[in-house]
């Protein structure tokens, strides 16, 4: 059980890791690449480590984590 603590990240984690890679991340969507593509590129390098949902929450809020809620 100490391990699953230990391995959490803090609250705002997320946010922090996205805000470091948001002007490559804008610069690459914009030459044409997807989100997907992005994201597992930045996953692989270990600069990443939120999930792809939250990741694209990010993207669409443009920076801030705006939820896709479908009525």
């Amino acid at each position: 059980m100490l391990e699953n603590i230990r391995s959490r990240k803090r609250h705002g984690q997320a946010r922090v890791e996205y805000r470091a890679c948001r002007k490559e991340v804008e610069e690459k969507l914009a030459a044409g690449y997807s989100s997907i593509m992005i994201y597992e590129e930045l996953s692989a390098a270990g600069r990443l480590a939120v999930s792809y949902s939250a990741f694209c929450d990010y993207v669409r809020g443009e920076g801030r984590r705006i939820h896709n809620r479908r009525s």
